[in-house]
Order: structure tokens, then C-alpha cells, then sequence
């Protein structure tokens, strides 16, 4: 199934939205990591490997340049470009300001997980995720 929404960065009415400041230049619906701080967090995209579960995790919903402060969904349901095929009910993980199946650990358990896909879609494709919700 598709997601209804029509762009990576759009989001539902009940998510959480923080303000970050960015330190480089990021697209609107780019998964971030979030670098707390004790004035303004800092965001950044998403590296090439899949992100610890240990930081943070935003998307942005915005474009926001170097060096500015932006809006950010930082929990409840967003939609994001899928990196692989993500199906519905699959836990992804942040991988290169998109979102990847989490890939397994050697223990068998899911790495990285920052959400869980509420409507999959194929590589390439704008899914829908609920940022935060893993259960």
C-alpha cells in the first residue's frame, strides 16, 4: 500500500515537532541524528551505516541551510523516502537521511530501530513511519 502522503517530511497532526539547529544543509523529510545540547540540539542527516539506537533520531519537515534553526518530527507518524523495500508493520532504521529495514545484530535482534513502517512502500518510495514506536 502507498502512503497517503504525497512528499517525504509531511506528517500527521498528532506528531511531536522540535526545533533543531542544523549543522549542514538538509532536505525536507531527511531522517537526522540529534546531538543534544543544553541551549538548541544540533541535527545532521543520517550517515551511510545505520544509526545506533543510542542517539536521538529526527526528520526534518523542512528544508533547513547550514547554521539555522528548523522544525523537526521527533515522534508520532511522518513520512520519509524508503531506502530498500519497506513493508508494513517492518522496523527500519536511519540510514543516509532515508529509512532501511534494521538490519539484524548477531544476536538476531533488529540494530538501529527508529520506527516502525504504518504504510510500506517499494525502494525509492515516500512511506509512511511512526518515529519512536517500535512495539
Amino acid at each position: 500500500m502507498a502512503s497517503s502522503y504525497t512528499s517525504a517530511g509531511e506528517f500527521s497532526d498528532s506528531a511531536r515537532i522540535r526545533y533543531f539547529k542544523a549543522t549542514e544543509a538538509i532536505s525536507k523529510g531527511e531522517t537526522l541524528v540529534v546531538t543534544p545540547a543544553a541551549t538548541i540540539s544540533t541535527v545532521a542527516v543520517s550517515g551511510t551505516a545505520d544509526v545506533s539506537a543510542n542517539y536521538p533520531c529526527a526528520v526534518a519537515t523542512q528544508a533547513i541551510e547550514d547554521g539555522s534553526t528548523g522544525a523537526c518530527v521527533v515522534y508520532g507518524e511522518v513520512a520519509v523516502t524508503a531506502d530498500g523495500a519497506c513493508y508494513d508493520d517492518e522496523l527500519v532504521a536511519a540510514k543516509s537521511g532515508k529509512v532501511a529495514p534494521a538490519a539484524d545484530s548477531a544476536t538476531g535482534l533488529p540494530t538501529g530501530v527508529i520506527g516502525r513502517i504504518t504504510e510500506g512502500g517499494l525502494d525509492g518510495a515516500i512511506v509512511t513511519m511512526f518515529l519512536g514506536r517500535v512495539v
